[in-house]
């Protein structure tokens, strides 16, 4: 066959079924000990897919990287901030794993639907400027492919280009599934 090359197809497929592995074993705790738990729970390589549970949303990322980077913030804007810090523990997003900190922290990027919104076109301004097609949403920005993760992203769905760092992500049993339920350690 012309363009196919059976070789990457196979490195791909292994890649898939070591992810898969590692994130079963991770969603099935049961009988290992308290440090297997936890090695399990945050084995994550970069290209994977989390979840975490408090860390605020798409806005809170964007005013996170704005102060982290020392942009000067109004009064209104820092009020603001103040008001997504409290409301951040009820928010839970998917997001791709970009790099391990340490252990237990991560630098992520959120995963985003924006409503369902399937063309990059139909995004407000700061998201259409920081969000990436992904999974089986067209391409987003025009010209480039969607980007593809581990476990695969069906449906529509955005990565949000803001690297924020969290703790406490959690494996998920696969795409758009809801996240493992957390056990007591």
């Amino acid at each position: 066959m012309l363009g196919v090359d059976l070789r990457w197809d196979r490195l791909r497929w292994a890649y898939e079924f070591d992810v898969a592995m590692r994130t079963k074993s991770a969603s099935d705790l049961s009988g290992l000990s308290r440090e297997e738990k936890k090695k399990a729970q945050c084995s994550f390589e970069p290209g994977e897919i989390a979840h975490v549970d408090g860390g605020g949303g798409i806005t809170a990322a964007f005013y996170e990287f704005l102060d982290r980077h020392k942009f000067p913030l109004t009064s209104m804007e820092q009020r603001y901030i103040r008001v997504l810090i409290d409301s951040a523990p009820d928010i839970s997003k998917y997001c791709l794993v970009l790099h391990r900190l340490s252990a237990d922290t991560f630098i992520v990027c959120y995963i985003a639907s924006f409503g369902g919104v399937v063309h990059g076109t139909g995004l407000s301004p700061i998201t259409r400027f920081f969000s990436m097609a992904m999974g089986d949403t067209p391409s987003w920005p025009p010209n480039s492919r969607p980007l593809h993760v581990i476990p695969r992203w069906i449906g529509s769905g955005f990565i949000f280009g803001v690297p924020v760092v969290r703790k406490n992500l959690s494996k998920t049993t696969h795409s758009r599934a809801s996240p493992c339920p957390r056990r007591a350690a």
